[in-house]
């Protein structure tokens, strides 16, 4: 499998466990939690793979951070002016 490939399916669990984040309610909520830690793990494992082929200062910075950090300043920017309660819930 392309190592591009790996770093993308990183990308999108990593986005993933941290959106899970949200609904967590400090692990109360047992597949809620089990969804944030399974992505969490496997976000880090497909990173340590991708690292295999490629030198970490492009993995981390050009494949697994820079999306999601995109997608949460998007997020914070035009979500919450599409949200209902407007920024109440953020």
């Amino acid at each position: 499998m392309n190592v591009w490939i790996i770093l993308l399916l990183a990308e999108v669990l990593e986005i993933g466990w941290a959106i899970g984040l949200k609904y967590i309610d400090a692990f109360t909520k047992f597949w809620p939690s089990v969804w944030t830690v399974f992505a969490y793990i496997a976000s880090i494992g497909l990173l340590a793979i991708a690292v295999r082929q490629l030198p970490i200062g492009t993995a981390y910075p050009d494949g697994w951070e820079s999306e999601p950090s995109a997608q949460r300043s998007l997020e914070s920017s035009s979500w919450a002016s599409l949200h209902p309660f407007g920024d109440c819930c953020f």
